[in-house]
């Protein structure tokens, strides 16, 4: 695909791959998923799918970026670290989840996916963490430090077991659910600072809110509550920093420090004037989360201070020892799959006449969690029988890369020493790994007997697909007038391996119509390169007819799965395939190939040719070729003979019996065939036709097993039927006295 085309082609939900069908009511207009990173930048330009979002999400970052910088009153934060940590957890989400919408049709395909999806997941929890620290510091300030320390140390739990889940999780829900936790604690760290244990008061609780609901009702609320008129948004923004923290006269908080005298309060703004004196300065929250430190010797800073980077230096620590600690948390040491790495591989796998199901896997896939399961049942059923391993390719990325891992998981058949690995194209369930294996063994044992065995059982043999290369490209696609499906793919490709076993069923259904091959890219640049290909799989259409170059490629734009591959490919077919011949039974030869290597054949026993002069059987023969073309996309045999040329032809398929001209439709492999019953014209035939193409009509079996035995004959010369002349007979010598003598008794 042309670099240029990319902008503008936009794809239909079914024809991009299953990871980015995840919005089923959008059904159109979806970025190809093998842009280079300039062409997801350039994507910014066209409007698309994920167009909305990604907008949405800058726009945000920008008027953050701006509420940031103009809004609160950074005069008065003394933390000189405490308005890049409001930052990171007001911009980690929109920034994360932009990351993600713009860059997740790369042609890195999968494996970039479940990062980017990672990256977004991470945004929302640091958000979710770094975010909470001004909340639990306002809520637990009145609390002894004991209880304070153990509240924060229970909130970095929470936040490391949101961490794990999110970035397990195999589904968007399974995503939602994993912050439940840390909602609920956030929810009761908004109860304690309302109540009196929390230096608070319920009757505050809606200006508390104003944390969670929207700014213009909270601010609405506040100036019927405190009678402010209406002012710029600093101004409103400071008297919100103000208002969280006042408490009705009557009520003195549990923590209370003493009343301030007025002017020991600072103005945040000239000319902002204050109804009542707060009576806790040294705190106040605003609605953005942010933390108002003053220092005074009632309130040193240096408690908040050891506080938040308590919290920050703990999150930091147990991101790292999450991702370390992730290495066994696929496969345990009781687990049937043995772990493999570069200090054991060689002797346990490469030296060993055994074979080997390796799995190469990086602990924060999705897949590979999703797979692990099932990888283990597998494990247990070839206990004994097939050896199965799991390498961390995440950690031990030059063993990964010594064979070509570049997407997770990959899994390799390794068939014995001194053999090449060869790559596991079976479907991802403990069966299918199961049967895949056994294969190898079995073909590694006939191998020794010195046979070759069977073929597999991905429904389809993988014989029927081509193996091409540079060298025989351009012999085997453009000395054919075939149609053709080529796909380009690479070893390592996790699309590819689930492509393989539909893309062989495909070929098998196929065959005779439309060829299917394919071509490894990586190791044949140079068709790659001319081709365009720079994700994978890619298809490529060649119709039928003589070709002429790269430029005779079309794109493949139908579905992934056999019955997509066929469906599409018949209606290429459809349009390219030339009519059927319509043959004249003359030997057995002609017969078997229209009734064997063809689904049906269609059998016509026309008039003699002195009951129809050749205009008369030309025209039957035109009715025959115009019903030809209308179903030549079902690829039936087509073949015609003379009333009685045939006879034992006739017997079988029951015909002669209802004059000439006849039809019958034979199914040779299930030894069935119909006989027509109605006229035998253009209406009357389609008709008999299509209701067998339906599954229709009233069939009969054949008596015997093979073919009906034909007779030789002479091809018809086109020409009209000379009747025999006979010689005249002379009855002159014939004596007739006595036929009036009659018999006496």
């Amino acid at each position: 695909m042309a670099g240029s085309s990319k902008k503008t082609r936009l794809l239909k939900r079914d024809e991009v791959p299953p990871y980015l069908r995840f919005n089923r009511y959008i059904h159109t207009g979806y970025r190809p998923s093998d842009l280079t990173w300039r062409e997801c930048l350039v994507s910014l330009t066209y409007f698309h799918n994920e167009t909305v979002n990604i907008l949405t999400h800058l726009v945000v970052i920008f008027l953050s970026a701006w509420g940031l910088y103009v809004l609160p009153p950074w005069e008065e934060i003394t933390l000189p670290y405490f308005p890049a940590i409001l930052s990171i957890g007001v911009m980690s989400p929109w920034l994360g989840s932009s990351i993600y919408h713009l860059f997740m049709n790369h042609h890195l395909g999968e494996s970039l996916y479940q990062t980017l999806l990672h990256i977004d997941m991470l945004g929302i929890w640091i958000t979710q963490t770094v975010g909470a620290i001004p909340q639990m510091v306002a809520a637990t300030r009145c609390l002894p430090w004991t209880l304070r320390w153990s509240i924060f140390t229970l909130y970095t739990l929470l936040s490391f077991y949101a961490l794990v889940k999110v970035l397990r999780a195999t589904d968007a829900w399974a995503r939602r659910l994993a912050f439940q936790l840390l909602f609920i604690a956030r929810v009761c760290l908004l109860l304690l600072r309302v109540s009196p244990y929390g230096g608070g008061h319920p009757d505050v609780a809606l200006h508390v809110l104003c944390q969670v609901g929207g700014p213009d009702e909270g601010s609405r609320s506040a100036r019927r509550k405190r009678g402010f008129g209406d002012s710029d948004p600093r101004e409103m923004v400071a008297r919100r920093f103000r208002l969280l923290l006042e408490f009705p006269q009557h009520h003195a908080p549990p923590c209370d420090r003493g009343h301030v005298p007025p002017d020991r309060i600072r103005r945040i703004r000239p000319g902002l004037a204050v109804e009542e004196p707060p009576r806790l300065p040294p705190l106040r929250l605003a609605p953005t989360l942010t933390l108002v430190i003053h220092r005074s010797s009632r309130s040193p800073p240096v408690l908040l201070s050891g506080t938040i980077l308590f919290h920050a230096f703990i999150s930091i620590i147990g991101v790292v020892s999450l991702l370390l600690s992730e290495v066994a948390a696929l496969y345990s040491s009781t687990s049937n799959v043995i772990d493999l790495n570069p200090s054991n591989f060689d002797a346990r796998v490469l030296q060993s006449d055994e074979v080997w199901v390796v799995e190469f896997y990086a602990p924060w896939c999705g897949h590979c969690q999703s797979l692990a399961p099932e990888y283990q049942k597998a494990a247990t059923a070839l206990k004994g029988v097939v050896k199965v391993g799991a390498v961390d390719a995440a950690e031990h990325t030059g063993l990964g890369g010594q064979y070509q891992v570049q997407g997770f998981p990959t899994i390799k058949i390794f068939h014995g020493k001194g053999q090449k690995p060869t790559d596991f194209q079976g479907s991802r369930t403990a069966q299918g790994i199961v049967d895949a294996a056994l294969k190898a063994l079995k073909d590694k044992t006939y191998e020794r007997l010195g046979m070759k065995s069977g073929g597999g059982g991905n429904g389809g043999k993988t014989g029927d697909v081509i193996e091409l290369t540079d060298s025989n490209f351009d012999e085997t696609i453009f000395s054919s007038e075939d149609i053709w499906l080529v796909e380009f793919y690479a070893p390592w490709c996790g699309h590819c391996k689930n492509l393989a076993p539909h893309w062989a069923k495909a070929a098998s259904e196929l065959k005779g119509k439309v060829k299917l091959a394919a071509i490894d890219a990586t190791a044949n640049r140079e068709k790659a390169t001319e081709y365009g290909i720079q994700g994978f799989p890619t298809i490529k259409f060649f119709p039928a007819g003589k070709k002429k170059g790269s430029h005779s490629a079309e794109e493949y734009t139908g579905g992934r799965t056999s019955a997509d591959i066929v469906a599409w490919a018949l209606e290429k077919y459809e349009v390219n395939v030339e009519p059927p011949e319509i043959i004249e039974l003359i030997d057995a030869s002609v017969l078997k190939e229209a009734c064997e290597e063809h689904p049906l054949c269609v059998i016509s026993i026309l008039p003699d040719l002195l009951d129809c002069q050749s205009k008369c059987r030309n025209k039957y023969l035109k009715t025959l070729r115009d019903l030809g073309e209308k179903f030549k996309q079902k690829n039936w045999g087509w073949v015609w003979t003379s009333a009685l040329s045939q006879p034992a032809v006739e017997k079988a398929l029951d015909l002669g019996g209802f004059g000439y001209p006849a039809m019958a439709v034979l199914n040779q492999k299930k030894k069935k065939f119909s006989t027509l019953r109605g006229s035998f014209d253009s209406t009357g035939i389609y008709e008999f036709l299509r209701d067998l193409s339906y599954g229709k009509g009233i069939t009969a079996s054949l008596q015997d097993d093979g073919l009906p035995k034909v007779v030789a004959v002479p091809a018809w010369d086109g020409q009209d039927a000379v009747m025999e002349v006979t010689d005249d007979i002379d009855l002159s010598d014939v004596i007739l006295d006595d036929l009036d003598a009659k018999d006496e008794l």
